[in-house]
């Protein structure tokens, strides 16, 4: 959430508060909100974060440090670094 949270250079601020973190640390202790973070190497390159309810996962944020790859491919298609796996 702090990488989310950081302001952009096009923006004034951001809208995620220390309330706002607070109640998703509440939802994350209770096994509602879930968080992903994208490593290459020891580098931190992206992440997202949200609620997950059944089966259902709703994304509330994300950031990353590096062009993203095309986003009909599921996150699992791919590798540090961007690279689409080959299975």
């Amino acid at each position: 959430m702090g990488e989310c949270a950081m302001p952009r250079p096009d923006q004034d601020g951001t809208w995620i508060t220390g309330e706002m973190r607070a109640a998703y640390v509440a939802m994350h202790r209770a096994g509602l909100a879930h968080s992903v973070e994208v490593w290459c190497g020891d580098a931190l390159i992206g992440g997202l974060y949200g609620v997950s309810i059944g089966r259902m996962f709703y994304g509330e944020s994300m950031f990353a440090r590096r062009p993203t790859p095309r986003r009909s491919r599921s996150p699992r298609s791919w590798r540090c670094c961007g690279q689409p796996d080959s299975a």
